[in-house]
């Protein structure tokens, strides 16, 4: 029967430069084994055991470049070969940030953009810092509450309040454009006398509180007769 591995990374986290990744391995694993058993691919890594019992921690030496990659812990076993876990391979994301991140919150979502004067923003890539004023906004989960946390940073790791952030570009973009999108802008501007430019238009309409004759007729609305 498998025993439990445990590793404190989940599928598709993201996670900075030079994060290290712990695992806790059963009792009677064969830790002789474990570095060539837990490797990164395309990321060189050292495997060594911490102060808490059971616990190993894979380390890249001179940190890992922005990317994807993927984390495999072959079976483990113990020192009569005998089976004790199941191979695993976890998918994960490098981001490249001098932000400093508090432990305790697992990254789901990372985003890069640069806010210009004239209320335009444009997404950066995800590789390596630009160079440039932008800001980084990160979606976390808190790993023991489960509770979501939203945080930014600026260029050089300053904490910024992502609401006031997005709400400042917000304003400064209706104050050049208007209600019209810039990239519509940018089309009126450069269409040519003639040119015919398909547009959504999105109407803000108040709507009453749904009232119970509102709900969508399912199975447990029918009665059977008899």
């Amino acid at each position: 029967m498998s025993e439990s591995l445990h590793v404190d990374l989940v599928h598709d986290e993201i996670v900075t430069t030079g994060t290290s990744i712990n695992l806790v391995v059963p009792e009677s694993t064969d830790t002789s084994e474990l570095g060539r058993k837990v490797v990164v691919a395309s990321a060189p890594g050292v495997v060594g055991p911490t102060r808490v019992h059971h616990q190993f921690r894979w380390i890249p030496p001179e940190g890992m470049r922005a990317g994807r990659y993927r984390l495999v812990v072959e079976a483990l076993t113990d020192g009569r070969s005998r089976r004790l876990t199941e191979r695993v391979e976890i998918p994960f994301t490098v981001v490249d940030t001098v932000a400093k991140l508090p432990i305790k919150l697992r990254v789901e979502s990372f985003a890069r953009v640069r806010f210009g004067d004239d209320g335009r923003a444009e997404r950066l890539t995800l590789g390596d810092s630009p160079r440039g004023n932008y800001v980084e906004f990160f979606k976390c989960v808190d790993r023991s509450s489960g509770r979501p946390v939203e945080l930014a940073f600026d260029q050089a790791g300053a904490a910024l309040d992502p609401v006031a952030v997005v709400e400042e570009h917000r304003k400064r973009a209706i104050d050049r454009y208007g209600k019209v999108a810039p990239a519509l802008d940018r089309r009126i501007r450069a269409a040519k006398e003639g040119d015919r430019i398909l547009v959504d238009v999105w109407l803000a309409v108040d709507e009453p509180d749904p009232s119970p004759a509102d709900r969508p007729v399912s199975d447990c609305d029918h009665q059977r007769l008899v």
